[in-house]
């Protein structure tokens, strides 16, 4: 809203300096990242997925000469085939903002988005499943061996995953879900055959 815009070093913040709003918006197509701030309607971000986010500015006049024009601002995101609006807020009259004016707000980005997290948990509970079953259905020895393969080959998808696109090959716009249902497929499949493995030699 402007209160947190003032970064002047001519003038100290005063009744007489004035501030005004910031609209920062996007990526269309990039990972997320948070600069500046803080802002008052805090920040939407998600750093380690493509964002998709634009936003739009409506200017309203009003029909009679006393009223006050305004400014509609709106910032979606993109989520699969659906348009999620993240932000809505009207300014209208006066916008600027004397610089002495103590403002609020945070910009604290996140780094998953809900989707993604919930398959980042479910690939770790079926690796823990997957182990459970190594234990419960082979002697120690091969219990072990069994474990260590399985959970090292879920460390390194992850591992290999994310370092190979984004550190190696300095690609900017990779994200992590591609790899966590990845990760998913392996672990579920590494359960089945656990499962299946045991069904044969039991009978």
């Amino acid at each position: 809203d402007g209160r947190n815009t003032y970064y002047g070093t001519l003038a100290p913040p005063s009744a007489d300096v004035l501030s005004f709003p910031i609209l920062m918006s996007g990526p269309l197509d990039r990972l997320g990242s948070a600069k500046g701030g803080p802002f008052s309607q805090g920040c939407t971000t998600i750093e380690l997925e493509r964002n998709n986010q634009y936003s739009t500015l409506d200017f309203v006049f009003p029909d009679d000469e006393g009223g006050d024009a305004c400014i509609d601002i709106k910032s979606y995101r993109i989520e699969g085939f659906t348009k999620k609006t993240v932000i809505d807020n009207r300014l209208c009259g006066n916008i600027f903002h004397a610089t002495d004016a103590v403002g609020t707000g945070s910009c604290d980005s996140s780094y998953l988005s809900t989707a993604s997290a919930a398959l980042v948990g479910v690939s770790g509970v079926l690796c823990f499943a997957a182990l459970v079953m190594s234990c419960r259905y082979f002697e120690r020895c091969d219990a072990l061996a069994t474990s260590f393969i399985v959970l090292i080959s879920w460390l390194l998808i992850y591992i290999l995953g994310i370092y190979i696109p984004r550190g190696a090959m300095d690609i900017g716009n990779f994200e992590i879900m591609p790899v966590a249902i990845i990760c998913v497929v392996y672990t579920f499949t590494a359960c089945v055959y656990l499962w299946c493995w045991n069904r044969k030699s039991d009978e």
